[in-house]
């Protein structure tokens, strides 16, 4: 984590399971690009992992110490959280962008 945020998204709910909590999270769509199965996300500063991706939305999957000690177990449906996407994924468009651009 960068501790930068690329955008905005919504809380949309959580649901625990068994000791652990699976979370969904909204994104807008220009920020869809920087997210991959299994990928890196940060939400509220938190950094986790995509547990599963759709078009417009992720779920993560937080263990009990993360519930516990951060805001996530405090949000409602449709509170705004900061996104971070991986540094990784913006790197590898920029790369991309200048390879376009030399030829």
């Amino acid at each position: 984590v960068q501790g930068h945020v690329d955008g905005r998204g919504t809380f949309v709910h959580a649901e625990q399971n068994g000791e652990f909590y699976t979370v969904r999270i909204g994104f807008p769509t220009e920020l869809a690009r920087y997210f991959v199965y299994k990928g890196s996300v940060a939400v509220e500063g938190i950094s986790l992992t995509i547990a599963s991706l759709a078009d417009n939305h992720f779920d993560i999957a937080v263990i009990p110490k993360t519930w516990e000690l951060t805001n996530l177990s405090i949000l409602s449906a449709g509170n705004s959280v900061n996104l971070e996407a991986d540094v990784i994924a913006k790197y590898v468009e920029r790369m991309l962008q200048a390879s376009v651009v030399s030829r």
